[in-house]
């Protein structure tokens, strides 16, 4: 019985995190659309260390399309090529991510 509500207690703590971490994930998003993309990048980098339920391939582009906005070619194009090389059969690595890889190593400096 007493493992039983440990593991029950244990299953909703989890389940908690994973609403705590939804809502920053949203917070953050509203961040970058109000243009504050360095306090929503932290938040992002957050969640994927902490995990997602959602795909984490979303958080690396739109990590990478703040650091575009903020003028970091070259840190847009490190969080893409980390998403390349940890998900290299991603569907979200698709031509037109291709594409700005490619534009995106020439601007870098």
């Amino acid at each position: 019985m007493l493992l039983a509500l440990s593991l029950v207690i244990a299953a909703a703590a989890l389940a908690w995190s994973f609403v705590l971490l939804e809502r920053a994930r949203g917070l953050a998003a509203s961040l970058a659309a109000q243009e504050k993309c360095p306090e929503a990048v932290p938040l992002w980098q957050e969640i994927l260390a902490k995990g997602t339920i959602f795909p984490p391939e979303n958080l690396y582009l739109a990590i990478a399309s703040c650091h575009e906005k903020d003028g970091k070619p070259a840190e847009a194009l490190r969080t893409l090529e980390e998403l390349s090389q940890k998900f290299p059969r991603s569907p979200f690595l698709d031509e037109l991510v291709r594409d700005l890889m490619g534009r995106l190593a020439g601007k870098k400096s």
